[in-house]
């Protein structure tokens, strides 16, 4: 036959007893959440070839944003077209930026049309997932303007199709 075991109590079980605000008990888990991060930008719709501006921001478990915070951000995509760039010079298909004051600003490009996801990622913190759709340019030619350090400068793009 199959070995048991028997337990006896000699009476009802404890009633609910109150438990101290600042004591934890045993179930609650003994991790905090580290926070997340939250992406945004004020393109609507992107134009393909022309770069715009995402903000990264890093907020706490309170979802406030945390201005102490000098985290490290991996900014990538999972679409080849969309490449990302601190400075609007250089540009690669994932970047790391460091999250000054809790925001870190940089540009993003795409080389065609269609929709793709940009994922920026930080240690423990809960990533961000922002999905762009870029179109095609209705001109031919685009006159554009950019804030720079030494005031606002105008462009031309020229579009051609290939």
């Amino acid at each position: 036959l199959f070995p048991y075991t028997t337990l006896f109590r000699s009476g009802p079980p404890d009633p609910p007893t109150d438990m101290d605000k600042n004591e934890k008990d045993d179930l609650q888990d003994e991790t905090e959440d580290p926070g997340s991060l939250k992406m945004g930008t004020q393109v609507s719709k992107p134009v393909v070839s022309v770069p715009f501006e995402i903000d990264i921001s890093v907020y706490d478990a309170n979802d406030k944003l945390n201005k102490k915070s000098k985290d490290k951000i991996l900014v990538e995509s999972e679409s080849a077209s969309l490449m990302f760039s601190d400075n609007g010079k250089s540009w690669d298909e994932k970047i790391k930026v460091k999250a000054d004051g809790g925001v870190a600003s940089i540009f993003v490009k795409s080389s065609n049309a269609g929709t793709g996801k940009i994922i920026a990622s930080s240690g423990e913190l809960d990533a961000a997932v922002l999905e762009v759709t870029s179109v095609e340019p209705k001109e031919k030619n685009l006159k554009m303007k950019i804030k720079t350090k030494d005031g606002t400068e105008e462009i031309l793009l020229q579009f051609k199709k290939q």
